[in-house]
């Protein structure tokens, strides 16, 4: 029964009270001056802050705050970011490229006797000691 005149002494306070309520809460304000203490109390309370001066909230301050709340939870991982400026970037040329390489595929394909990755993209396959070989860098780097 406590809890719910609390509930009514602060719904008081905010908005305009049924005639049932209105009358609990008055009954229990004259038996009780522990409660009439706290009414009062909470009227003085708000009759400084409604004098004070203190400007309300802008509008559309919870929308605001919460924004900014979970705004760093929006944020993409950084690979993330990566990733999306490179589809960004090369989206417009990404069409031509697919022609181009499967153009290149097909005519490797065609022109090759072995199917093998190295014949789709007319490559001859090397080995890791070839590629660091400094000796055959100089090599190629002299037929250049």
């Amino acid at each position: 029964m406590k809890n719910i005149i609390e509930k009514l002494l602060y719904k008081s306070l905010d908005a305009p009270l049924s005639s049932e309520e209105t009358s609990l809460l008055n009954n229990e304000l004259k038996n009780s001056s522990k409660l009439r203490a706290e009414y009062n109390k909470l009227k003085e309370i708000r009759n400084v802050l409604a004098e004070s001066g203190v400007p309300d909230f802008k509008p559309y301050f919870e929308e605001r705050l919460t924004d900014r709340l979970y705004s760093d939870q929006k944020k993409p991982a950084p690979f993330n970011a990566l990733i999306n400026s490179f589809s960004y970037s090369f989206r417009e040329i990404a069409f031509a490229a697919i022609i181009i390489l499967i153009l290149l595929v097909t005519y490797n394909l065609k022109n090759g006797n072995i199917y093998s990755v190295e014949n789709l993209f007319g490559k001859s396959g090397s080995s890791i000691e070839y590629a660091f070989d400094p000796i055959q860098n100089l090599i190629g780097s002299n037929n250049q």
